[in-house]
């Protein structure tokens, strides 16, 4: 069986996002996440970019967008 990828709290945020929404691009969700935190939008970005790498998100190519789902 697959190991869980560890999530800091901020990811958690991005995934709570994400499973509410079902799937975004990184705009969607940093217009989401502005509801609750302060974040730059790069901040964002990497938290979705880390969470990709841990493979606990997936995205696919959409033009010159990326849409991203839990």
């Amino acid at each position: 069986m697959k190991e869980s990828p560890v999530i800091s709290d901020a990811e958690w945020e991005v995934m709570e996002v994400l499973w509410i929404a079902g799937k975004a691009t990184s705009e969607q969700i940093i217009s989401l996440l502005k509801r609750r935190r302060r974040w730059n939008p790069r901040t964002v970005k990497t938290l979705i970019n880390r969470l990709v790498k841990k493979n606990a998100v997936g995205f696919e190519a959409e033009g010159k967008r990326y849409v991203y789902q839990p």
